[in-house]
């Protein structure tokens, strides 16, 4: 059985000093699962981890799963409200928390713990960035094909809690067609694995689905196994004015039924002349721009004349 740390105690005056010595006691028992370095009460860092104005009384970063685990456990037999975070740049979604005792930063759980390239599957820490995981597939030509807005400083955990995507999904599907398996923290603290290491697997009720877009309601994630994909021999990225919606769509319509594998198409208002660099320029006068993937995919470079807008 846990033990709770007592809610009241007695000075020496016989005074009722219980709140001061239960958050004393709960700062030590939380620096006591993950070290006086991943535990602090510092105002100034309380109040860089508030969530909608909500400041939490403790910032602890735990370095594994199991001091995670345990310091849910904590949080629970003690009645603190927990609120996971990864790199904070979603914080925006979900309703306002009543309550933030706990801010659990993940980010210290940041480890690739198995990689199977011939299996293309990856089993990482929910704290492991997907630029940190791009550039170590990248040097097998595989890839995680998931692309939200600043996808390369988002934590994996993150963009599971958040659901988040971005145009790839078009193609490859979110995260939660790539999400294989996961382990995660119980509110009680109990650290529960769900779903396969495999692609092809039948286990039952797919317990990581429902934990994409939970927004850590549900549980805490500690580590996912993932699905990746082949990076393509060659891409290229066009950019085509258009007349108008109608245009636009009948384009659409043409990709779909030909035998291009469009990776992304996003409609946009823009004019090439004042994108962010200067055209380069051939001797036929047309101008160019090369896109720069960022894994290594060998590209091409697309044309269109200088004076074209985009419209629609």
């Amino acid at each position: 059985m846990r033990r709770r740390i007592p809610a009241r105690a007695s000075g020496a005056a016989g005074g009722n000093v219980g709140v001061s010595v239960t958050a004393r006691a709960l700062g030590a028992a939380l620096a006591a699962i993950v070290g006086a370095d991943g535990a602090t009460d510092d105002p100034r860092a309380c109040a860089a981890a508030a969530i909608d104005d909500r400041r939490p009384q403790w910032v602890v970063r735990p370095r594994a799963l199991e001091e995670a685990a345990r310091v849910v456990a904590l949080a629970h037999d003690e009645g603190l409200a927990v609120v996971p975070r990864g790199r904070g740049t979603a914080l925006a979604l979900g309703a306002p928390p009543t309550r933030a005792d706990v801010v659990l930063d993940l980010s210290g759980l940041d480890r690739i713990l198995e990689y199977h390239p011939d299996d293309l599957t990856v089993t990482v820490q929910a704290g492991v960035t997907a630029g940190a995981l791009a550039a170590v597939l990248g040097e097998r030509r595989q890839t995680l094909p998931l692309d939200p807005p600043g996808w390369s400083e988002r934590t994996l955990g993150g963009i599971a809690a958040t659901a988040a995507s971005g145009p790839l999904r078009a193609r490859y599907g979110t995260i939660r067609d790539l999400l294989l398996g996961v382990r995660f923290v119980q509110a009680d603290g109990v650290v529960t694995w769900g779903g396969a290491r495999v692609v092809k697997s039948v286990t039952g009720y797919d317990v990581p689905k429902l934990l994409v877009g939970s927004l850590g309601t549900l549980g805490v994630l500690g580590e996912l196994t993932l699905r990746l994909h082949p990076l393509p021999e060659a891409e290229a990225t066009c950019l085509v004015p258009l007349r108008d919606v109608a245009a636009a769509q009948e384009l659409t319509a043409r990709l779909v039924d030909s035998t291009l594998q469009p990776s992304r198409l996003e409609r946009r208002r823009c004019a090439p002349s004042r994108r962010r660099s200067a055209p380069r320029r051939r001797a036929s006068g047309r101008a160019w721009r090369r896109w720069a993937p960022p894994s290594g995919a060998r590209t091409t470079g697309c044309w269109w004349p200088p004076a074209a807008r985009c419209s629609g």
